[in-house]
């Protein structure tokens, strides 16, 4: 499971088709129908009941429509965190000394 197929999942499920979704995100209907595809595979499950051009979530889509929310605030979060924290050892460690240090934090 990776973040950019929980996206794809929420924007398709809030635009209410690929194609909508597509040409809100900007990304090719292909792209976004693999992202979810490879979702669905990753879980063993579908999310989407597909039908000519209808969909709709499945009863497990809608079950885990919120987790995946919270999956993506958390990550923003997590990267936001690392960041600021980064920033913060960036700035107590300014010896020129201690830059090769700060590589082992992610830091470049």
């Amino acid at each position: 499971m990776r973040a950019e197929q929980v996206q794809a999942f929420i924007d398709v499920t809030e635009h209410g088709s690929f194609a909508a979704a597509a040409r809100h995100t900007g990304l090719k209907r292909s792209t976004l129908s693999a992202a979810v595809n490879a979702l669905e595979d990753s879980l063993g499950v579908a999310l989407f009941e597909r039908s000519g051009n209808s969909l709709t979530l499945t009863a497990v889509g809608d079950s885990v429509l919120p987790d995946c929310y919270r999956l993506l605030t958390s990550a923003s979060r997590i990267k936001n965190t690392a960041t600021s924290t980064c920033r913060a050892l960036k700035a107590n460690w300014a010896l020129p000394v201690m830059t090769p240090y700060l590589r082992c934090f992610g830091a470049r």
